[in-house]
């Protein structure tokens, strides 16, 4: 009986679990396609991010072995809202061809600014190239980016100067001179003043007129300094150390020549002092002689 009971609770319990079997195999199935197809899409999204992780590892690895520093490491060269900033940057680099380095550089500040000046020295025992040049502020951080072809950085100054309060206190003095020179204006059409009084307020109408002018060309100098950044570029060839200098053999002997000539010249120039020197050595008895008489023959006056 009890096998008979049994029996048929173990066909049920074989029928449902062949029932359930195809679908749990398909979410096994299922779940084991996401996992294999989120990695993928992970590495496919951030292949750029790994690549530009391993590309600054690398560049921070090479700064720190070949203790260069980078040109473009400041990237700040952006307006700063309700600032008046003005740039000045000053860098050195070492270069094994000067001459295609200052190639680069005039090229990369005729695009992006002017040439104040330059001074290039070719010499072999110390080449160099300083230059000083504006460029636009809003251009500066890709000069920065384009400089690190001109050789190795070796120093680097930058100075941010705030000129927002001397723009204000400009704008104060602007604004108060239009007041004075509006005033001074009004007054000189009143009938009642005299030729006198009139000609006063003309002279200083136009002293109000003329500092108006200076302060109108003030405030275009602080927007200037802040549109146009100062660069100025120092360029030394390799440090070879020091050379065995050989010097000319054939310099030593022009050298004796000159000498010689210079020595017969001086004699020429004294030589009636010579003649006079060499008559008096020669008759010197004689004189003495001369001299002994006379100093004799004073004596015996006196006596």
């Amino acid at each position: 009986m009890r096998k008979i009971i049994i029996l048929p609770l173990f066909l049920f319990l074989l029928l449902n679990c062949s029932k359930k079997s195809p679908s749990e195999a398909e979410e096994v199935s299922g779940g084991l396609m996401e996992k294999e197809s989120a990695p993928m899409s992970l590495s496919a999204n951030d292949l750029e991010d790994s690549e530009s992780e391993t590309r600054s590892k690398k560049v921070s690895s090479s700064v720190e072995n070949d203790e260069e520093l980078d040109p473009a490491g400041y990237n700040n060269f952006y307006p700063v809202e309700g600032r008046m900033l003005e740039y000045s940057v000053e860098m050195h680099f070492e270069s094994e061809n000067l001459v295609s380095s200052r190639q680069l550089l005039y090229d990369s500040i005729a695009k992006h600014g002017f040439l104040q000046n330059s001074r290039t020295s070719l010499y072999s025992t110390a080449p160099s190239l300083e230059i000083n040049a504006r460029i636009k502020s809003e251009n500066f951080y890709q000069m920065l980016k384009e400089l690190r072809n001109a050789g190795s950085l070796k120093s680097e100054a930058i100075n941010v100067y705030d000129l927002t309060s001397d723009n204000i206190m400009t704008l104060i003095t602007k604004n108060r001179r239009e007041e004075r020179i509006k005033r001074r204006s009004s007054t000189l059409l009143n009938p009642s003043l005299s030729p006198k009084d009139h000609s006063a307020r003309e002279r200083a109408l136009e002293e109000s007129e003329d500092q108006m002018d200076m302060t109108e060309h003030q405030l275009w100098q602080l927007q200037d300094r802040v549109t146009w950044a100062s660069l100025t570029i120092y360029v030394t060839g390799p440090d070879t150390g020091k050379n065995i200098v050989v010097p000319r053999f054939k310099d030593a002997f022009t050298s004796l020549l000159n000498s010689t000539l210079e020595i017969i010249y001086n004699l020429i120039t004294v030589s009636p002092f010579l003649i006079i020197l060499v008559i008096i050595f020669i008759k010197r008895k004689r004189l003495w002689d001369i001299f002994m008489t006379q100093h004799k023959s004073g004596k015996n006056r006196e006596d």
